[in-house]
């Protein structure tokens, strides 16, 4: 396994514009991690107009200090006009564009939000943009995310989409909190991490706060990595903090426990 960023991690201090987009950049790279994982209206210049020359001068900077994007994670809109919801074909259109910027950033994971109405939405959506993908080697990282449970999503891809290369799950922590943020808490077992390692793409390290010691006492951070190297994972492992939504405490720091709290685990 290899940690990694998330820039989201950095949301106190963007959203104040104490940060700056490329100081969080500058600042993964200082903790030593080799990539850094994007989110799109929150990282991107003017989304959703970003332009091609931005996301490629993005991508430059990060390249120039030994990183690369391991993850585009973006969020399909279910609002596109004011007088009706989007259509499934409207979302495909948006998620073959998010593609496609994907591709520009060079990373090999898409992570676009969507269930729609349940999971046959979802299913449409993805097996329409399968084309895409290929046509950019690139990876649809479903998201396995509280409240909805990791053995949900196994099924639908056991039934969906076996055997593809292109679309994989992305399990997040929160499906496996035990205390702490309702609607954020999955209370899972932990063994049910397992039973997802063999298509899991990409793993989201999700935390909400940390104690003296720097343990996330609301998440089994030393199980789940357990289950992880039992399960042979050996990619990218992102830092994605979230409690800046609830307490404004200085991003720097923060980070750095985060990165250490997985760092000892590994």
């Amino acid at each position: 396994m290899k940690p990694a960023m998330s820039l989201y991690s950095y949301g106190s201090d963007i959203r104040t514009g104490r940060m700056t987009v490329r100081d969080a950049i500058e600042h993964a790279a200082s903790l030593g991690v080799k990539a850094v994982e994007l989110v799109d209206e929150q990282h991107l210049p003017n989304w959703p107009y970003t332009s091609t020359a931005q996301i490629i001068d993005l991508k430059s900077r990060i390249k120039s200090l030994g990183m690369e994007v391991c993850c585009f994670s973006t969020y399909l809109p279910d609002l596109i006009r004011s007088d009706r919801r989007a259509t499934v074909a409207e979302i495909i259109e948006a998620a073959k564009k998010r593609i496609v910027i994907a591709d520009l950033l060079e990373t090999r994971i898409v992570r676009p939000a969507y269930i729609g109405t349940g999971f046959q939405d979802l299913a449409a959506v993805i097996h329409a943009s399968i084309p895409v993908l290929e046509t950019c080697n690139l990876i649809w990282g479903i998201e396995i995310h509280a409240p909805y449970k990791p053995l949900d999503f196994l099924a639908l891809y056991n039934q969906e989409f076996a055997g593809c290369r292109n679309v994989k799950l992305v399990p997040d922590f929160s499906c496996w909190q035990r205390k702490g943020l309702p609607g954020e808490c999955g209370f899972e077992p932990v063994d049910s991490l397992l039973s997802v390692v063999p298509i899991t793409a990409h793993v989201h390290a999700k935390a909400h706060t940390f104690d003296a010691t720097g343990e996330e006492p609301n998440t089994p951070y030393r199980d789940l990595l357990s289950v992880l190297k039992e399960g042979g994972f050996k990619d990218y492992i992102v830092a994605e903090y979230e409690g800046w939504m609830f307490q404004d405490l200085p991003s720097r720091e923060v980070a750095a426990t985060h990165l250490n709290l997985i760092r000892r685990y590994l």
